[in-house]
C-alpha cells in the first residue's frame, strides 16, 4: 500500500484548507477550536468545554483514505489536559462508525508525539 501523508494539515479554521473540516461536540472557545487539531503546532490545541469530559472531535478529508497510522501531540503548557482513554473511529457517510483503534491509559509529557500504529486497509473519508 502506497503511503499518503495527509497531516500536519495546517488548518487555519475548521473549513480551511479545502477540502478539509473540522468539527467537534463543542468548543472551549475560539482559542480552542476544533481545527486547532489539525493546525500541526504543539503550541495550540482544540479543547472541549470546560468540565465536558466525554466529547469527539472530527476531520473530514474530502476524499478516502486508509488510515493505519496517527500521532498526538501533547500542547506544550497544557499537557495534563492531553486525553488518557481515547479511540479513534472511522466513516464514509458520517452516521455509521467503525472503530479502528482504542487506547487507554495514555499520558503525555509537554510537547510530547506519540505515534499509534493499527492494521487497517479499509479506506474512510472521516
Amino acid at each position: 500500500m502506497a503511503e499518503t501523508l495527509i497531516s500536519p494539515i495546517n488548518m487555519t479554521s475548521n473549513s480551511a484548507p479545502s477540502p478539509y473540516v473540522a468539527s467537534a461536540l463543542s468548543e472551549y472557545d475560539g482559542s480552542y477550536a476544533a481545527w486547532k487539531a489539525f493546525d500541526g503546532s504543539s503550541g495550540s490545541c482544540w479543547g472541549a468545554t470546560a468540565g465536558q469530559y466525554a466529547s469527539w472531535l472530527k476531520i473530514n478529508i474530502g476524499a478516502g483514505y486508509a488510515v493505519y497510522k496517527y500521532k498526538l501531540t501533547a500542547h506544550t503548557g497544557y499537557y495534563g489536559y492531553a486525553p488518557k482513554d481515547f479511540k479513534l473511529y472511522g466513516s464514509n457517510n458520517d452516521s455509521s462508525w467503525t472503530e479502528l483503534d482504542s487506547q487507554t491509559g495514555q499520558s503525555f509529557t509537554s510537547g510530547e508525539v506519540k505515534t499509534y500504529t493499527f492494521s487497517n486497509s479499509t479506506e474512510y473519508q472521516y
